[in-house]
Protein backbone atom coordinates (compact mmCIF):
# COMPACT_ATOMS: atom_id res chain seq x y z
CA UNK A 1 0.00 0.00 0.00
CA UNK A 2 2.78 2.54 0.74
CA UNK A 3 4.14 1.55 -2.29
CA UNK A 4 0.92 2.96 -4.39
CA UNK A 5 0.44 6.02 -2.09
CA UNK A 6 3.93 7.05 -2.91
CA UNK A 7 3.61 6.11 -6.79
CA UNK A 8 0.53 8.35 -6.77
CA UNK A 9 2.39 10.47 -5.01
CA UNK A 10 5.09 10.52 -7.35
CA UNK A 11 2.50 11.08 -10.35
CA UNK A 12 0.73 13.81 -9.00
CA UNK A 13 3.97 15.44 -8.50
CA UNK A 14 4.84 15.19 -11.99
CA UNK A 15 1.47 15.63 -13.58
CA UNK A 16 2.24 19.45 -14.23
CA UNK A 17 4.79 19.04 -16.92
CA UNK A 18 1.98 16.50 -18.58
CA UNK A 19 -0.21 19.94 -18.49
CA UNK A 20 2.10 20.90 -21.44
CA UNK A 21 3.62 20.22 -24.28
CA UNK A 22 6.78 20.00 -26.22
CA UNK A 23 7.62 20.76 -29.65
CA UNK A 24 10.76 20.01 -31.27
CA UNK A 25 11.74 21.52 -34.67
CA UNK A 26 14.84 19.75 -36.03
CA UNK A 27 15.92 22.33 -38.79
CA UNK A 28 16.17 24.71 -36.71
CA UNK A 29 17.10 22.66 -33.00
CA UNK A 30 14.89 24.74 -31.44
CA UNK A 31 12.44 23.24 -28.82
CA UNK A 32 8.88 25.11 -27.89
CA UNK A 33 7.02 24.63 -24.57
CA UNK A 34 3.52 24.90 -25.37
CA UNK A 35 1.78 27.57 -23.13
CA UNK A 36 -1.78 26.04 -21.28
CA UNK A 37 -4.72 26.64 -23.45
CA UNK A 38 -2.87 26.55 -26.93
CA UNK A 39 -2.31 23.96 -29.28
CA UNK A 40 -0.08 22.63 -32.49
CA UNK A 41 -1.42 23.65 -36.00
CA UNK A 42 -0.10 20.41 -37.49
CA UNK A 43 -1.35 22.39 -40.71
CA UNK A 44 1.13 25.21 -40.44
CA UNK A 45 3.02 26.80 -43.49
CA UNK A 46 6.16 26.21 -44.72
CA UNK A 47 7.96 29.15 -43.48
CA UNK A 48 7.13 28.88 -39.76
CA UNK A 49 9.08 26.58 -37.29
CA UNK A 50 6.03 26.33 -35.00
CA UNK A 51 2.16 27.59 -34.87
CA UNK A 52 0.19 27.60 -32.20
CA UNK A 53 -3.81 28.51 -31.95
CA UNK A 54 -5.78 28.90 -29.37
CA UNK A 55 -9.61 28.15 -29.14
CA UNK A 56 -10.84 31.98 -29.39
CA UNK A 57 -8.47 32.02 -32.87
CA UNK A 58 -5.39 33.65 -31.87
CA UNK A 59 -2.47 32.56 -33.04
CA UNK A 60 1.35 32.64 -32.13
CA UNK A 61 3.89 31.51 -35.13
CA UNK A 62 7.76 31.38 -34.82
CA UNK A 63 9.40 31.87 -37.72
CA UNK A 64 13.19 31.11 -38.21
CA UNK A 65 15.09 32.08 -40.79
CA UNK A 66 18.39 31.35 -41.58
CA UNK A 67 20.75 34.51 -43.45
CA UNK A 68 24.05 33.89 -44.68
CA UNK A 69 25.25 36.20 -41.91
CA UNK A 70 23.79 37.86 -39.13
CA UNK A 71 23.91 41.49 -40.79
CA UNK A 72 21.42 40.39 -43.89
CA UNK A 73 18.67 40.40 -40.67
CA UNK A 74 18.00 43.96 -41.41
CA UNK A 75 16.59 43.41 -44.93
CA UNK A 76 14.53 40.32 -43.40
CA UNK A 77 13.11 42.10 -41.04
CA UNK A 78 12.42 45.12 -43.18
CA UNK A 79 10.34 43.22 -45.34
CA UNK A 80 8.19 41.56 -42.82
CA UNK A 81 7.68 45.03 -41.46
CA UNK A 82 6.94 46.38 -45.07
CA UNK A 83 4.76 43.68 -46.06
CA UNK A 84 2.38 43.94 -42.55
CA UNK A 85 2.06 47.99 -43.34
CA UNK A 86 1.43 47.56 -47.18
CA UNK A 87 -1.43 45.11 -45.74
CA UNK A 88 -2.62 48.54 -43.66
CA UNK A 89 -1.41 47.29 -40.41
CA UNK A 90 -0.61 50.48 -38.46
CA UNK A 91 2.51 50.29 -36.00
CA UNK A 92 1.34 51.20 -32.95
CA UNK A 93 4.53 50.95 -30.75
CA UNK A 94 8.17 49.25 -31.02
CA UNK A 95 10.79 48.72 -28.26
CA UNK A 96 13.51 47.12 -27.54
CA UNK A 97 13.21 44.80 -25.23
CA UNK A 98 14.72 41.58 -23.22
CA UNK A 99 12.09 38.53 -22.48
CA UNK A 100 13.49 35.79 -20.53
CA UNK A 101 17.47 35.67 -21.95
CA UNK A 102 16.62 37.05 -25.79
CA UNK A 103 16.79 40.58 -26.53
CA UNK A 104 15.47 41.67 -29.40
CA UNK A 105 12.68 44.50 -30.53
CA UNK A 106 8.61 44.40 -29.86
CA UNK A 107 6.40 45.90 -32.13
CA UNK A 108 2.58 46.09 -31.76
CA UNK A 109 0.50 46.81 -35.29
CA UNK A 110 -3.42 47.34 -35.19
CA UNK A 111 -5.41 46.30 -38.43
CA UNK A 112 -9.45 47.82 -38.06
CA UNK A 113 -11.53 45.73 -40.39
CA UNK A 114 -15.67 45.53 -40.54
CA UNK A 115 -15.79 46.36 -37.23
CA UNK A 116 -13.26 44.12 -35.90
CA UNK A 117 -9.45 45.18 -34.77
CA UNK A 118 -6.65 42.92 -34.88
CA UNK A 119 -3.52 43.66 -32.91
CA UNK A 120 -0.44 42.10 -34.07
CA UNK A 121 2.77 41.85 -31.24
CA UNK A 122 6.18 40.77 -33.32
CA UNK A 123 9.01 40.47 -31.47
CA UNK A 124 12.43 40.07 -33.50
CA UNK A 125 15.98 38.77 -32.92
CA UNK A 126 19.22 37.11 -34.08
CA UNK A 127 20.32 34.06 -32.69
CA UNK A 128 23.82 33.28 -34.41
CA UNK A 129 22.86 33.41 -38.39
CA UNK A 130 19.57 32.93 -37.79
CA UNK A 131 16.85 35.51 -37.57
CA UNK A 132 13.48 35.02 -35.54
CA UNK A 133 9.97 36.32 -35.23
CA UNK A 134 7.36 35.37 -32.78
CA UNK A 135 4.56 36.64 -33.96
CA UNK A 136 0.95 37.27 -31.72
CA UNK A 137 -1.77 37.70 -33.55
CA UNK A 138 -5.25 37.96 -31.86
CA UNK A 139 -8.88 40.27 -31.95
CA UNK A 140 -8.18 43.39 -30.13
CA UNK A 141 -10.42 42.63 -26.80
CA UNK A 142 -8.64 39.09 -25.84
CA UNK A 143 -4.71 40.58 -27.16
CA UNK A 144 -3.69 41.57 -23.82
CA UNK A 145 -5.12 38.36 -22.25
CA UNK A 146 -2.29 36.34 -24.79
CA UNK A 147 0.63 38.51 -24.16
CA UNK A 148 2.23 36.81 -21.19
CA UNK A 149 1.65 33.67 -23.18
CA UNK A 150 3.54 35.18 -26.06
CA UNK A 151 6.41 35.94 -24.16
CA UNK A 152 6.45 32.72 -22.55
CA UNK A 153 6.70 31.32 -25.95
CA UNK A 154 9.52 33.64 -26.33
CA UNK A 155 11.61 33.34 -22.95
CA UNK A 156 11.02 29.34 -23.61
CA UNK A 157 12.30 28.60 -26.68
CA UNK A 158 15.57 26.52 -26.43
CA UNK A 159 18.04 26.26 -28.93
CA UNK A 160 20.18 23.30 -29.14
CA UNK A 161 23.79 22.99 -30.38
Amino acid sequence: MKKLVFSLFVLLVSAPAWAQSTLTNAQHNVTLTVPTGWESDSQNDERAAFNLRHTDHSQIEVIGNDLLTAEVSTVFFRHFHETLQASQFMAAGQEDKTVGDVSGTETVYRFDHSNATLKVAVFQFVRGTTAWLVILYSQEDVFDAHVAEFRSVISGLAFQG
